[in-house]
């Protein structure tokens, strides 16, 4: 089975609105191909992956806290601190849905909708 961080629940989100937020115990490093290792410090707040609660459960499959949260958490950091381009940070995220054994439908799809919706930045021109 995959490693996967601790995290700890901060808010649960009521039945139609809001979203979960959650907070890293202890400080998280990963690899991200052809990019290099990256530390998540201890303590870092993030709301995993943001799926509007209409499409949680049926017919869907997603919950809120699952197999997906250490991709979303990378996700997320990846996102806030945009040391890659966006387009290797969904990549990377679709790649992590995959090795942590998501279902192969569900990880195409949220990885799609990642890639579709998900922010985009520009990188700062290296000197």
């Amino acid at each position: 089975m995959p490693r996967q961080p601790q995290i700890s629940a901060l808010e649960n989100p009521g039945l139609f609105f809001g979203r979960p937020l959650y907070a890293l115990e202890g400080d998280w490093t990963f690899t991200v191909a052809g990019h290099g290792s990256f530390t998540i410090p201890s303590g870092y707040r993030f709301d995993g992956a943001s799926v509007p609660q209409v499409l949680w459960g049926f017919p869907f499959g997603y919950t809120p806290f699952g197999v997906h949260i250490g991709a979303a958490l990378e996700h997320d950091w990846l996102c806030d601190t945009r040391v890659i381009p966006h387009t290797a940070a969904h990549a990377h995220f679709y790649r992590r849905l995959q090795e942590d054994g998501l279902r192969p439908g569900q990880a195409w799809m949220m990885g799609r909708a990642v890639q579709l919706f998900g922010p985009r930045w520009k990188m700062p021109v290296k000197k």
